[in-house]
């Protein structure tokens, strides 16, 4: 007795899907791509602009960078990177649509933090940005844009939110 055709097929897909290496590396290069970027914006920001008063959003982040410099947001991006991989791993191969939604996704969301920090350096080289006056004291609400938060002078109109 033979399989009805939709069985064959499903078999046939379920089978290509465990014999793959990985689900999704097109995904998978996007994603070390914009990390790698991002790292870099990171530390141009950071240690190219100082006189911004830039720092990081992400609390852990931050902590990390604070506490180990670049090396350890090196680290923490590819402890990031891996674990990510491995739940896209997971998920798609029980359930590959959702696989692939999840990739799709991460990498969509991969682009964020570069595309605002690409946004932020424009702003400076515009001279939409400008640096934080040595006399005014540090904002206690500065506002957040991206990656960075950038204190920006109340006086100042002509100034992004970074």
């Amino acid at each position: 007795m033979t399989e009805p055709a939709d069985n064959i097929s499903s078999s046939t897909e379920a089978s290509s899907i465990a014999r793959r290496a990985v689900l999704y590396p097109n995904h998978y290069c996007w994603l070390v791509l914009f990390s790698a970027l991002d790292i870099m914006l990171t530390h141009t920001i950071l240690q190219g602009y100082l006189e911004y008063n830039g720092r990081e959003v992400n609390t852990f982040a931050d902590f990390v960078i604070r506490h180990t410099g670049m090396n350890g947001a090196i680290a923490l991006k590819t402890v990031s990177i891996v674990t990510v991989i491995f739940i896209c791993e997971y998920v798609g191969r029980r359930r590959p649509a959702t696989g692939q939604t999840l990739a799709n996704a991460i990498v969509g969301l991969s682009t964020v933090p570069v595309i605002i920090a690409l946004a932020q350096l424009a702003g400076v080289a515009l001279g939409l940005i400008q640096p934080v006056q040595p006399s005014s004291p540090r904002s206690s609400n500065p506002q957040a844009f991206g990656v960075l938060f950038l204190d920006i002078p109340s006086s100042s109109p002509t100034t992004l939110a970074a």
